[in-house]
C-alpha cells in the first residue's frame, strides 16, 4: 500500500486542516473476498443463534431402583 497527502491552501487557516489523501492498494479483490467471506459466516452464526434461540429442551431427571446404590 502507497499513499501520500497534500494539504490545500484553502484550509492553512482554518482549524481542521484541509486536504487530499491519497491510498493505493494493491490487493483489493482478496479484501473484497475476505469482506464477503465474513458477511456469509455472520449470517451462517446469526441462523444458528435464531435456531438456538427457539430451542425448547425438556429433561427430567430420576433415578430407576434398578441403577441405585443400597448401603
Amino acid at each position: 500500500m502507497k499513499g501520500y497527502y497534500t494539504q490545500e491552501e484553502s484550509g492553512t487557516d482554518l482549524r481542521v486542516p484541509t486536504g487530499r489523501l491519497r491510498i493505493e492498494v494493491m490487493n483489493l479483490p482478496e479484501l473484497q473476498d475476505l469482506i464477503n467471506q465474513a458477511k456469509h459466516e455472520a449470517d451462517q452464526l446469526q441462523r444458528t443463534i435464531n435456531r438456538l434461540s427457539s430451542f425448547n429442551l425438556e429433561i427430567d431427571f430420576g433415578l430407576d431402583e434398578s441403577t441405585s446404590s443400597e448401603s
